[in-house]
């Protein structure tokens, strides 16, 4: 649906279906696309280089190259973690940092010359990261969140053959598991009027008070 002026979307995907030319066709229907990308996505040759030259690991940790399209409206990423990954993004750049508690790779990681190196002796440090790799970290695989609270209380009703009650059944779970979100993330100060320890928990509230209705 088409939103508010000076609002729109911002998808996290992964290199399945991220390329230059879809990220630029995405901006110009307002929806802004961020993700990994495969080396044929059309991805600037210098990241490509990059890439194939840190097959023997000589890039340091942490490195960031960030590169436009010649019309700006693509930013290119690459980003050396454990290995050198490749990102594109129509709405954010691979400048902006932020700090994270990472876990030091094994020893047998076949780049552990170089990903170990930031944590010394310690088993896990607060490194400093890309916002578009944290972004992608924390946002992708919605849907397996949503399969994950689905599943946690997926509700008993029988759905009878027809394509209008199993769509009635959807978006009823969805509607149930979006004000479960809303009341986890809602700003209220404490104490809260009403408390719960999980999904289930605020379900069963939420039952009670309207059958007490």
């Amino acid at each position: 649906p088409k939103l508010p002026k000076g609002s729109g979307y911002h998808v996290y995907l992964d290199n399945l279906f991220v390329s230059t030319r879809f990220v630029q066709y995405a901006r110009s229907q307002g929806v802004a696309i961020t993700g990994t990308c495969r080396t044929t996505g059309g991805v600037i040759k210098e990241l490509l280089d990059l890439q194939k030259s840190d097959k023997k690991d000589v890039i340091p940790w942490g490195e960031t190259y960030s590169r436009y399209t010649p019309n700006g409206e693509v930013c290119h990423v690459g980003w050396k973690d454990q290995a050198f990954v490749l990102m594109m993004s129509s709405f954010m750049s691979g400048d902006e940092r932020v700090l994270r508690l990472r876990k030091r790779p094994k020893e047998t990681s076949s780049k552990a010359k170089t990903a170990r190196i930031p944590f010394g002796n310690q088993a896990t440090k607060i490194l400093s990261i890309p916002v578009i790799a944290d972004g992608y970290n924390y946002h992708m695989g919605a849907v397996d969140e949503f399969d994950h609270l689905t599943a946690q209380n997926a509700g008993l009703r029988h759905v009878e053959r027809g394509g209008h009650q199993a769509l009635e059944h959807w978006l009823l779970r969805t509607v149930l598991i979006n004000c479960y979100l809303l009341a986890l993330c809602s700003d209220v100060p404490e104490p809260r009027e009403i408390s719960f320890r999980s999904q289930q928990d605020f379900r069963r509230q939420l039952v009670s008070a309207l059958l007490a209705k």
